[in-house]
């Protein structure tokens, strides 16, 4: 319940809060420690279900995909210049995030974020 609360404070929306949920589930589950589900304790289902109905107002932001034009027209301005290693590599990068189906935060930093050269994308 602390754990489903203090998500809440922290905005992030019910569908991610199940998605950690489950994480925590598996984890025990790998522990040896039985297999508790979400179904099963009548408390928790509803401290999920009250975050779900408080966040039902709230607008959500459209987010446009990037779609095979989009990707041309950033391939032709990085064309402009191909030696440049940025251009290179920015092209390599916006590749693997289409046909990876990624999100960008499976391939930025956050702001908050510490950069590690050996974990993430660099020149």
């Amino acid at each position: 319940m602390n754990f489903v609360a203090a998500m809440v404070n922290q905005g992030l929306k019910q569908q991610t809060m199940k998605g950690y949920l489950s994480a925590v589930r598996h984890l025990q589950i790998e522990c040896g420690g039985g297999d508790p589900r979400v179904e099963n304790m009548p408390r928790l289902e509803l401290a999920l279900r009250g975050a779900k109905r408080e966040q039902a107002g709230i607008p959500t932001r459209a987010r446009l995909p990037i779609t095979p034009a989009v990707l041309e027209k950033l391939r032709r301005s990085w064309n402009q210049d191909p030696a440049n290693p940025r251009h290179v590599m920015l092209w390599a990068a916006c590749c693997v995030a289409f046909f990876g189906f990624l999100r960008s935060g499976e391939l930025t930093v956050a702001e908050s974020g510490e950069f590690d050269p050996g974990q993430h994308l660099t020149i």
